[in-house]
């Protein structure tokens, strides 16, 4: 469910129907504004934009599918101006007028999400599925808000729906791993963290959260070996740095602790938990000399 895409289809159907006017026209003057307006969306001039869809929808002249498609182009800029009560409020009008478009139901949940209305976000995501329930994406948006809060039975059941439509989809693996560890399922965590791994070798943070469980476990060398492949992976993942200096310092090998913490620290140089880790190794060091 692409954004960049429907700004695109926004300016063709606009661009299309003032085509279609002739010039000169009330009408026709009012289209010219909708193709200027997506035209500005698209190009990141977001109050000229606002401008002109306000006043193409003032006009009185658009009916149907195109005062519809005005309204859901003002609620995206009301959206990216984050100003997400009046997106809600021109989506409600355009899905009065079209609701069967799956995409703006889905940019409207987004829109309740984003102003902490979880239960009309998830009222939308249903409709989505409604009317898309062979789209993979839709059970995986409405499992990441069961996730948010806490419901982690259902998240877990949606995120097994996105799977069984895209076998290779690794963050569904890895979200539906860390459901599992919230409901006590390590060995099922441990599975789903792998096939999020064998989806996206480069998955840092499933192979990050799969030594995580073996550090906890006792799993010392076990969880630096997975350790180094979460940096190989993305060098520049910082908690896995962090936590294999961790794990380096359980088995006593300070120096490498000492190395990985600084790295963590270089990536992330305000996070005091690195630094203190830096200065607790330093300090052990000095003691043993």
């Amino acid at each position: 469910m692409n954004g960049r895409n429907s700004l695109s289809r926004l300016v063709l159907v606009f661009t299309i129907c003032a085509l279609c006017l002739a010039a000169g026209s009330a009408m026709a003057g009012v289209n010219e504004d909708l193709v200027a307006a997506g035209k500005a969306h698209k190009s990141g001039q977001l109050d000229q934009a606002l401008t002109l869809y306000t006043k193409a929808i003032s006009s009185g002249q658009l009916k149907g599918i195109m005062l519809a498609e005005a309204l859901f182009g003002r609620a995206q800029v009301y959206g990216q101006k984050k100003q997400y009560a009046q997106a809600v409020q021109d989506m409600g009008q355009s899905l009065e007028i079209n609701p069967k478009d799956a995409y703006h139901w889905y940019f409207r949940g987004q829109m309740k999400e984003k102003m902490g209305d979880l239960s009309g976000a998830m009222a939308d995501y249903g409709r989505v599925i409604e009317l898309k329930p062979n789209d993979p994406d839709a059970y995986f948006i409405r499992a990441n808000v069961w996730f948010s809060q806490g419901a982690y039975k259902e998240a877990l059941a949606d995120y097994t729906r996105t799977i069984q439509m895209d076998p290779k989809n690794d963050k569904a693996y890895f979200n539906r791993a860390l459901c599992r560890q919230h409901t006590g399922d390590i060995e099922g965590a441990i599975a789903d963290f792998d096939l999020a791994i064998k989806a996206d070798p480069k998955n840092a943070s499933a192979h990050t959260s799969k030594a995580n469980i073996k550090l906890k476990s006792g799993d010392v060398e076990g969880a630096i070996a997975d350790y180094s492949l979460a940096i190989a992976a993305n060098p520049n993942h910082a908690n896995a740095h962090y936590n294999r200096s961790l794990a380096y310092s359980r088995l006593g090998k300070l120096s490498e602790a000492l190395a990985d913490a600084k790295n963590a620290l270089s990536l992330d140089p305000t996070n005091m938990m690195f630094q203190n880790e830096v200065n607790q190794i330093d300090q052990k060091i000095k003691d043993l000399q």
